[in-house]
């Protein structure tokens, strides 16, 4: 059985409030979880009246530990969660354009500045084509 630690949605409309269970991976967002590990608060509250809202994050960090260590894979948002609480490693960003590599990064610049080039002189052909068109057309017309 595939088990993911996920955020199960709570709340009302415009005031969201996630638990974070354990789940099946095939079952949907809200059946049943396996087991309840916390909540999450994205909005938050004041601390004091008037103050800056604070975002709360409450799980059980033996429980969480358990489910990491039999295989259970988190989401993209509880795996951010967990590394600001310092269970994970703050995962690295990685964007889906974006080479890992310098060397890549320099020959994917190559490539496109190539493409923007090929692609302006397929433009001026079309072009010269269109206006060749067009002076032929005319000719038959005068004859």
């Amino acid at each position: 059985m595939q088990v993911r630690i996920r955020l199960a949605r709570y709340g009302v409309k415009g005031k969201p409030f996630y638990h974070i269970v354990v789940a099946n991976r095939r079952t949907g967002r809200q059946t049943k979880p396996i087991e309840t590990l916390g909540t999450y608060d994205p909005i938050g509250s004041p601390e004091e009246a008037g103050g800056p809202l604070i975002k709360e994050i409450k799980f059980d960090m033996l429980r969480a530990k358990y489910w990491l260590g039999v295989g259970a894979s988190p989401s993209d948002r509880v795996e951010h969660l967990f590394a600001k609480a310092g269970l994970l490693p703050v995962p690295e960003k990685t964007w889906k354009f974006q080479p890992k590599d310098e060397e890549l990064a320099l020959e994917a610049q190559k490539r496109a500045e190539e493409g923007l080039v090929k692609a302006d002189e397929a433009k001026k052909a079309k072009k010269v084509y269109k206006a060749e068109k067009a002076a032929r057309k005319a000719q038959k017309q005068q004859a």
